[in-house]
C-alpha cells in the first residue's frame, strides 16, 4: 500500500482491473460475457466491442506523434485490463448507455446517485479527483482548463439537452 486507506487518494487503473476480477469471480463467468448480458444488451449497445488489439479492420486507432501530428496507433492487448478501459464504442451507443443509466435499465437510481456523490477521506476532506481533476488522460488533453463546479454544470446542461433532443426526435 502507498498509504493507509482513506487517508489519501491516488488514481490507478489497477483499481478498475480489480473490480473486473471481482465481477468475474462474483458472476462466475468471464468479464466480457457479464458486460454483454448485464450492460450492452439491455442498453442496446450493439456496436460496442472489446478492444482486443486485433486487426479486424473495424476500427483504426490513432495517437499523437511528435508535434501533435496524428499517426496510426499500435494495438495494445486490453484483455487483462478490460475493466479499466478496454472497449470501443460509437457516439450513438454512448447516448444509449446514458439513457439506460438515467432510466434505471442497468442500475437503479439510488446506485446511479452514488456515482455523483463526491468521495471524502476519513478526515472529511474531498479527494478532489472528480471535482477538479478528472481522469488522467482527460487532464492531458484539457490541461489548461480547470473543471470547476460551474464548468461541470454547463457540461451537464448541454449533455442533458443532447439526450433530450434525441428523445424528442424519437431516436433510440
Amino acid at each position: 500500500l502507498l498509504f493507509e486507506p482513506g487517508t489519501r487518494w491516488s488514481y490507478s487503473n489497477f483499481g478498475y482491473q480489480l473490480v473486473g476480477a471481482v465481477v468475474e469471480a462474483g458472476a462466475g463467468e468471464p468479464y466480457l460475457a457479464f458486460m454483454d448480458r448485464e450492460v450492452f444488451t439491455p442498453a442496446r449497445m450493439e456496436q460496442t466491442v472489446p478492444d482486443l488489439a486485433d486487426e479486424s479492420g473495424e476500427s483504426v486507432k490513432y495517437d499523437r506523434a511528435a508535434f501533435g501530428t496524428l499517426r496510426r496507433g499500435q494495438g495494445i492487448d486490453m484483455s487483462c485490463p478490460m475493466a479499466a478501459s478496454g472497449f470501443l464504442s460509437t457516439p450513438r451507443a454512448l447516448v444509449r448507455f446514458g439513457q439506460a443509466m438515467l432510466n434505471d435499465v442497468i442500475l437503479d437510481s439510488a446506485t446511479v446517485d452514488l456515482f455523483w456523490t463526491p468521495q471524502r477521506l476519513k478526515s472529511g476532506a474531498p479527494t478532489t479527483y472528480g471535482e477538479e481533476r478528472g481522469h488522467p488522460r482527460l487532464r492531458m488533453r484539457h490541461q489548461p482548463f480547470r473543471v470547476t463546479p460551474e464548468a461541470k454544470e454547463r457540461w451537464l446542461f448541454h449533455m442533458r439537452a443532447a439526450v433530450d433532443a434525441l428523445r424528442g426526435r424519437g431516436r433510440d
